[in-house]
């Protein structure tokens, strides 16, 4: 289990599986995992309680473009809350993700409830997005 801070990943290919990340908090990006121009691969998890400004359980970002993580196989429910900005569960930008065979419910943000994402592609996933009005 993760909690109080989250993982986080810088350039290169780290593996996060069978975790539990929760109730972890950053006051600005990812709350529970943010990473940057990593070709990470997250497996098994569950990602539950988490807190940020923009994507509460998983910030992904790349300024060129060059990254391709992969989720696979995760819960990911119960994260954000009505101050967070953009993706709830998970905010992507400037990368090619992957999100293979999750569940993304139950969480909350101003825009994109379940995922906010730029340069997205997915694959038997089931992904509700709520906004507060």
């Amino acid at each position: 289990m993760i909690s109080g801070g989250g993982p986080l990943g810088s350039p290169g290919a780290a593996l996060v599986s069978n975790s539990r990340i929760l109730n972890n908090c950053n006051e600005e990006d990812g709350g529970g995992m943010w990473l940057g121009a990593s070709n990470a691969a997250i497996r098994d998890c569950v990602l539950s309680g988490n807190l940020g400004e923009r994507g509460s359980a998983i910030e992904i970002r790349d300024a060129w473009g060059e990254s391709h993580p992969l989720i696979q196989r995760c819960l990911i429910t119960g994260n954000g809350s009505p101050s967070t900005l953009d993706g709830g569960a998970i905010y992507i930008a400037a990368v090619e993700a992957r999100i293979e065979s999750c569940t993304i419910s139950g969480n909350w943000a101003l825009v994109g409830g379940g995922i906010f994402a730029d340069g997205f592609e997915s694959e038997n996933t089931s992904a509700w997005s709520f906004a507060v009005p």
